[in-house]
């Protein structure tokens, strides 16, 4: 038997803080964090609810991301959702939802207005 012991891997780090981001990427979290109202650590973690505003801390996170795909790196990319991910210490698949689901909500305001205006005009027909 070997005297080795066997190593188990390293946890993924939760909450990252903004001070362990690249510079332009901690100016724009940090601009967003001011903007929202919220903590850091509120802003940076993986939780939705602060005294029960629920989801309005997401709603701030979405915004962030959706400024941090914005910005191109030194090798002409913007960062991938992976990338995004780990410095919020969250799975991609977050991001991907936090990216899409404003689309989604306009998506589906914009509809509701439309079935609304058609019901009215059918009224005002009648």
């Amino acid at each position: 038997m070997s005297d080795i012991a066997p190593t188990l891997p390293k946890p993924k780090r939760r909450g990252a803080t903004a001070n362990s981001l690249p510079p332009r990427v901690r100016a724009i979290v940090l601009r967003h964090v001011l903007a929202s109202g919220f903590l850091e650590s509120e802003f940076m973690g993986r939780r939705k609810v602060r005294r029960g505003k629920f989801w309005k801390v997401a709603h701030a996170r979405w915004a962030c991301w959706a400024e941090l795909r914005t910005l191109v790196f030194p090798n002409g990319k913007p960062p991938s959702t992976p990338q995004i991910a780990e410095w919020f210490g969250m799975d991609h698949s977050s991001v991907v939802y936090g990216l899409m689901e404003p689309e989604r909500r306009a998506a589906k305001s914009r509809r509701g207005c439309e079935d609304y205006r058609a019901r009215v005009q059918a009224r005002r027909a009648a």
